[in-house]
């Protein structure tokens, strides 16, 4: 597998807007088939994890989405909920989704979060 960056998700950036609905049309339609189970659906959730997360990441293999994550502050900054959490189907069991949570975890650390 060619290397993983995982970067800061840039609400400008369009591409990667699709290709996380995409990514998220993918694989939330196989675990909860009413939450993204149109590009459209799928299309707002992405914007909208940009107005509720305290930080949104994603996982880029060659320019390509394959992963994406945030936090959610809860409890006053004491807790963080992981929402979303999601790998691109194709790229799933290859460590991905792993290196989403250990970066994740890092940062809620930094944040002050336990």
């Amino acid at each position: 597998m060619d290397k993983i960056r995982i970067i800061d998700f840039d609400k400008e950036n369009s591409e990667y807007i699709e290709q996380a609905a995409k990514l998220m049309f993918g694989a939330f339609n196989i675990i909860s088939p009413n939450y993204c189970n149109t590009m459209e659906k799928a299309r707002n959730a992405v914007r909208e994890f940009f107005d509720v997360t305290d930080c949104l990441r994603i996982a880029v293999i060659d320019g390509k989405v394959t992963g994406i994550i945030g936090c959610i502050s809860q409890y006053h900054g004491n807790v963080y909920e992981l929402h979303p959490v999601a790998v691109d189907v194709n790229y799933q069991r290859q460590g991905i989704g792993r290196m989403l949570l250990k970066d994740m975890e890092q940062i809620i650390y930094q944040l002050g979060g336990k």
